[in-house]
């Protein structure tokens, strides 16, 4: 029987942000992805390959 180290690992991980306006939600989702982004490196090392893959703005629409 033969074992094998694994070498790579793919985590997908997703911030979701809501806010008055789109600009605002980027910036405050821009702000959290650099939080969480910076945890990753901080847990797997400055050499980590880390990838954005999909960003989203989508419209929250208010029915009356």
């Amino acid at each position: 029987m033969a074992s094998i180290k694994p070498d790579q690992m793919k985590l997908t991980v997703g911030v979701t942000t809501q806010a008055e306006t789109a600009q605002q939600a980027a910036a405050d989702n821009a702000a959290r992805s650099t939080q969480v982004i910076d945890a990753l490196r901080k847990l797997l090392g400055p050499s980590a390959e880390l990838q954005t893959i999909a960003y989203n703005v989508t419209p929250l629409y208010k029915y009356p």
